[in-house]
């Protein structure tokens, strides 16, 4: 049951940095998108 609960919580580690590098990865994706629309329009 530990050995359990230190595995998820280290899953749950690594899983929050990988969500942090998609989402920051994103938002500079979508400053590219938004730059070249902003000065179309």
């Amino acid at each position: 049951m530990e050995e359990h609960t230190a595995r998820s919580v280290v899953h749950a580690t690594a899983s929050d940095r990988t969500r942090a590098r998609i989402e920051a990865h994103a938002d500079r994706l979508r400053a590219r998108i938004s730059r070249p629309v902003a000065d179309a329009a």
